[in-house]
């Protein structure tokens, strides 16, 4: 939480303070310059990373090619199975990075780079992406097939055999309410409905287990599910090339209980039918928690006159400078004493 100690009727330059709760008058720190008002300081909680994010485009062209065929393989064997690479110069063909799937049914996809500077347009048309394919390595391992031929969607989850394991999508943390997969010790698999550090509720199964295998310690289940929730409170899997975001967890026991360990991912959803861009990575900011839950850092600072937080270079405003620590700061009774003749003017400015 920040506070917003601006005196908006000093008009003079530079920035005079309005208010000041008695307890830290005069305790802003010499070096960063930050105050124990604005910033917790909690900070050692907080990692910083810049993840390069990229767009798998079906149609249309990228805004931001990638360069050269090292690069463009480099990317394709972080996503998928590669099985060959090449390099053209056509002008029939999308310029930049292409994703081609083999049609042999091996689920491997050949890289191809053009280096003309063409027209054309990636993909025939997003209404062809019928089938894609998914697969990454976290606390759990992932696959995700989905077919639109089918309107069904084939997961495939393996962890350790005899604690519970699981995964939740389209989230970055438990407080993104998510639905969930969970195997227990037994192999048992439920689907719930996640809250925010809380197991939530078990839903209405969708799903079918086509096969549960125990291999050297390690469980291996394949199931089906409709692309489609049963409910609004079941995931729906997308129906066109995107990166889904997920937490996973594994247990120390057999039943669902407090997690042992946790952290969050992405999979990358890719066209099996056909061909797709690969456009440029963009780095984009993220915090973590504890080097556990991951959240895009999207904070804006509006410029004036809806705000001053860029004009005075508020270390929030750019992740490589942010200072704070706390998700949340729970306030009770009178910990922070405002001057009587100054509560009125309290104005809270963000809240990150």
């Amino acid at each position: 939480m920040q506070i917003d100690t601006h005196n908006r009727e000093y008009k003079g330059p530079g920035y005079k303070p309005w208010f000041w709760p008695k307890s830290i008058q005069n305790r802003t720190d010499p070096t960063s310059m930050l105050d124990p008002l604005i910033e917790c300081p909690c900070s050692d909680r907080i990692g910083r990373h810049l993840l390069n994010l990229t767009t798998i485009l079906t149609s249309g062209v990228c805004t931001k090619q990638i360069q050269n065929v090292a690069d463009c393989v480099s990317l394709a064997k972080s996503l998928v199975n590669v099985s060959s690479s090449s390099t053209v110069s056509k002008m029939d063909m999308p310029s930049g990075c292409i994703l081609s799937p083999n049609t042999d049914a091996s689920n491997t996809f050949s890289v191809i780079f053009n280096s003309a500077v063409s027209n054309q347009v990636c993909g025939p048309s997003d209404a062809l992406v019928r089938s894609m394919l998914g697969r990454t390595s976290s606390l759990v391992n992932i696959k995700l097939e989905i077919s639109g031929d089918s309107h069904m969607t084939t997961i495939t989850l393996i962890g350790p055999a005899d604690v519970w394991f699981g995964v939740g999508f389209n989230a970055g943390a438990m407080a993104d309410l998510p639905y969930a997969i969970i195997v227990d010790g037994n192999g048992t698999v439920s689907e719930r409905k996640l809250q925010n550090h809380d197991p939530g509720a078990v839903l209405q199964s969708s799903i079918t287990v086509l096969s549960n295998e125990v291999s050297n310690g390690r469980r291996k289940v394949i199931m089906t599910r409709p692309i489609t929730g049963l409910t609004p409170n079941h995931y729906t899997f997308p129906s066109s090339p995107i990166t889904i975001n997920f937490i996973n967890a594994i247990g120390s026991a057999p039943y669902l209980s407090y997690h042992k360990e946790r952290t969050a991912s992405s999979i990358t959803l890719i066209p099996t039918k056909v061909p797709a861009c690969l456009c440029a990575p963009s780095p984009t900011p993220f915090l973590s928690y504890m080097d556990s839950s991951y959240e895009q850092y999207d904070v804006y600072c509006a410029p004036e006159p809806r705000g001053d937080m860029a004009q005075q270079k508020n270390p929030a405003c750019q992740m490589q400078s942010y200072h704070g620590g706390l998700t949340v700061v729970i306030m009770s009774g009178s910990s922070l004493m405002l001057n009587k003749s100054h509560s009125s003017h309290l104005m809270l400015t963000h809240i990150i």
